[in-house]
Parts: C-alpha cells; sequence; structure tokens
C-alpha cells in the first residue's frame, strides 16, 4: 500500500481517538477529495492523500515527502455566518496544532514539516453554497532511504 494512504489513514484514526475539539466531528478517509460540496450539511472532516516526493539527500540517500490534505467542511447560517466561520478557523487551527504531534503508528518516522492553509477558506464556497471549505495540506518526511 503506498505510504501516502497509510498515513492518511493512520491520521484519521488518531484524530477520530482526540475527542476534545471544540466542535465534535467523525473523520474520513477518502481516497478522492469530495467535490458536492452544495449538498453538505454537517460538518465533515476528510483525509485524502495527495502526493509523494522523492528528495535527493546525498549522492545515495532519498528523502521522501509525502503529502495529505485535511479537508473540513460545513453548512453555514447566512443569517450567523460571521461566528460560524469563525468557530471553523478555530476548529481548523486545533487540527493543525494536532495533527504536528498527532501518532501514525503504521508510518514510524514521518513527522510534518510543514503545514499550508491556503487560502484560509473557500470565499466561493461561502457565497454560492453557503457552504465553508478548508483544506490544510500536510507534508510529511520520512526517514532517509537508500536508493536502488
Amino acid at each position: 500500500m503506498s505510504v501516502a494512504v497509510d498515513i492518511a489513514k493512520d491520521l484519521v484514526n488518531a484524530l477520530a481517538a482526540k475527542n476534545d475539539f471544540s466542535m465534535p466531528f467523525v473523520p474520513v478517509f477518502e481516497p478522492v477529495p469530495r467535490t458536492d460540496i452544495q449538498n453538505v450539511r454537517s460538518l465533515e472532516v476528510f483525509v485524502t492523500p495527495d502526493s509523494v516526493a522523492r528528495v535527493r539527500a546525498s549522492r545515495d540517500m532519498w528523502e521522501w515527502n509525502v503529502t495529505v490534505q485535511v479537508g473540513i467542511v460545513k453548512h453555514i447560517d447566512k443569517l450567523n455566518r460571521v461566528a460560524e466561520i469563525d468557530a471553523m478557523t478555530t476548529l481548523a487551527d486545533e487540527i493543525a496544532v494536532f495533527v504536528a504531534d498527532a501518532p501514525l503508528p503504521n508510518v514510524r518516522g514521518a513527522i510534518p514539516v510543514s503545514f499550508q492553509n491556503a487560502p484560509l477558506y473557500y470565499f466561493e464556497h461561502i457565497n454560492q453554497f453557503s457552504a465553508f471549505t478548508c483544506v490544510l495540506s500536510v507534508v510529511y518526511k520520512l526517514g532517509v532511504r537508500r536508493s536502488a
């Protein structure tokens, strides 16, 4: 199985085991990112494998950089959107902080080295579908492996 899939599944399990986020959710592994934003009603958090890059560390060594995405989606009330957006961005921050130290038992040595949340949330989704959508990209560095 792909190391990106292993990391994504481990991250889903770690998120599910933690139960003190500001908003309750059940994380889901999604091998393909969601595209039906307009049909979302409740809070959904999903983790998707994104990419694997090998970077030469030395003449005979490689580092693996694995990217997974954490999607956070929720229908928001137009009348209370400022407060709901604030609550959702707070949840996104909580998830980002948690991911920094989340246990990944099936991929030992994977260390999160960068996070990106750009844009912070998708304005178009709020305006068109009343849906808060945030995608947190996390890059993990795996221990150096010898080249083949």
